[in-house]
């Protein structure tokens, strides 16, 4: 086998540049050929030379030892890691995908909470407004407050972290476990929603039920608060018997939520708690 090798192409290379180089149709710089040869001989090439000119240099027997055998493997190996990389990053790729999918709901959740909040508050700073008004005196039956209106101002006093509106009607007897709203939620998910930890012992200590569920989705006032990053509603909660991995009706866990959106203080309040890694 004989070539025309491009020296003027050659620079400082490995030898896979070397051997593209000899098969390129055009030469010049024959002043490097024995530096060439030098360098091909060192990278396991063997050679020699028919002919050279000012222009051209022309090689012949032209082969690779072990020295190439070295190099191709070392090359299937690089291409055998490549692609094992390659795959690695796909398999990331769609495992943040499907987390990614699984998160919709609770960013759709995350909205419909933050509009019912507004509209709750707005409601309930006419309610306090019209409740600053004294009754008037016309016997016991007109003192007493309807029911369901006792359960919806709990609510938004427990929503709002209004302690004093929350402690006078905690001591009417006002069904502390209702659920005046389309939602399901009672007033210690909506104190737990917003980290109002007085509020949260007061339900506590009026003996609110801590792991009753949301109707819709199953949280807990715990899967609240984990996902929001109150640490501290979360520590009471857990003190006072919640159950640390009462999870979702689609077994979402208070961990996982607590870990998805970055909320460490949680996940260690939960891990020590007994929280199962496992249930994550």
């Amino acid at each position: 086998m004989q070539m025309v090798v491009a020296l003027n192409k050659i620079e400082p290379c490995t030898w896979r540049d070397l051997y593209d180089a000899l098969n390129h149709p055009t030469v010049a710089m024959s002043d490097v050929a024995n530096k060439l040869s030098a360098k091909l001989t060192e990278t396991g090439m063997q050679l020699g030379v028919v002919s050279m000119s000012s222009t051209s240099l022309t090689l012949a027997n032209t082969s690779f030892d072990s020295g190439d055998t070295k190099a191709s493997e070392a090359e299937d190996q690089g291409r055998r890691l490549e692609q094992q990389l390659r795959l690695k990053e796909e398999e990331k790729e769609a495992e943040i995908a499907r987390l990614q999918e699984q998160m919709r709901p609770f960013a759709t959740e995350k909205d419909r909470l933050a509009s019912q909040q507004q509209r709750e508050i707005a409601e309930l700073r006419s309610q306090l407004q019209t409740s600053q008004k004294p009754p008037v005196q016309r016997g016991r039956e007109e003192m007493t407050v309807s029911r369901p209106k006792d359960e919806k101002a709990l609510y938004d006093a427990a929503r709002g972290g209004d302690v004093s509106a929350v402690r006078r009607l905690l001591a009417s007897n006002v069904n502390i476990n209702c659920t005046p709203y389309p939602d399901g939620w009672t007033p210690l998910m909506a104190a737990s929603f917003d980290g109002h930890v007085e509020i949260v012992r007061l339900l506590i200590e009026a003996k609110a039920q801590l792991n009753i569920q949301e109707k819709e989705t199953g949280a807990t006032p715990l899967y609240i608060a984990s996902g929001k990053g109150h640490s501290e509603v979360v520590d009471i909660l857990l003190r006072n018997g919640a159950g640390v991995d009462r999870a979702l009706n689609d077994g979402t866990t208070p961990l996982y939520i607590a870990s998805q959106n970055g909320h460490s203080e949680v996940v260690d309040i939960l891990l020590r708690n007994g929280a199962g890694v496992d249930r994550a």
